[in-house]
């Protein structure tokens, strides 16, 4: 079989192109936590990045439980300073995981990055949206499934909405 150079052409620009968006997704299965439901999340302000785990799990509290890797951080100064704010705490993690419930919010903090790439990882059946934090209407993600990315401009702080049913 004969292909003119035209095809030829588009066929390996496809080829290019499906590879790269399959080799794009980042696997960060190894980062969730055993026994509940968490996502994690990949912070990148093009200079450095930040991982965050969030989630449920049958043991948790909403205080901070040091069996599933929570623990205060303090804010930094300079660079990608990102942290969950426990609800009703002035604590920061960035693990921030509770007892299960059928939908959970989560608020993040984040500083140092005009653009923001959030790249996810839910499990199966989970799904979240993002919002910005002061009406919801400034930002807002959709729902997000599965493994994926986005992009946020011009804030300092989202709440996450997460749905793990």
């Amino acid at each position: 079989m004969k292909l003119s150079k035209i095809k030829l052409i588009t066929l390996i620009t496809f080829l290019v192109l499906m590879f790269s968006l399959t080799s794009c997704q980042v696997d960060l299965s190894d980062k969730m936590i055993p026994g509940g439901k968490t996502g994690v999340l990949l912070l990148d302000n093009g200079n450095e990045q930040a991982y965050l785990v969030f989630g449920i799990h049958p043991n948790a509290t909403k205080g901070l439980d040091e069996f599933i890797g929570e623990k205060p951080v303090e804010q930094v100064s300079g660079g990608l300073n990102a942290r969950f704010a426990l609800s009703g705490q002035k604590t920061f993690t960035q693990i921030d995981v509770r007892p299960e419930s059928n939908s959970t919010q989560y608020d993040l903090i984040y500083e140092h990055a005009d653009e923001l790439k959030v790249t996810y990882h839910l499990p199966t059946g989970a799904s979240m949206r993002i919002t910005d934090t002061l009406t919801g209407k400034q930002y807002d993600s959709g729902d997000l499934l599965g493994r994926g990315s986005i992009k946020i401009q011009n804030l300092s702080s989202i709440k996450i909405i997460a749905n793990w049913e």
